[in-house]
């Protein structure tokens, strides 16, 4: 398990759409890579996923709340240096 992720509930009202989630009654949202769950009754919240790569673009649940839809994509990031350079003929 991720170190990071271990005891860390994010705050779902840092993310711009919480999401309700329809039984039991609670907000989703996601964070570090995972979606987390906090009940609206005061009980603790969790991690509903357990992801340990990608990121998440978007989640939702159906009306019944019996199944999760994650769309998440992968970062993939390249460095190329340009400089001028000088040539001299010989």
């Amino acid at each position: 398990m991720d170190t990071r992720t271990k005891n860390h509930i994010p705050n779902p009202t840092r993310r711009p759409n919480p999401h309700r989630v329809p039984r039991p009654s609670a907000i989703a949202a996601y964070g570090i890579g995972n979606v987390w769950v906090q009940p609206l009754d005061g009980s603790p919240g969790h991690r509903l996923t357990n992801f340990m790569s990608d990121r998440i673009r978007t989640f939702q649940f159906p009306p019944d709340g019996k199944l999760l839809a994650v769309a998440r994509f992968h970062v993939v990031s390249d460095v190329v240096l340009l400089r001028e350079s000088t040539f001299k003929e010989q």
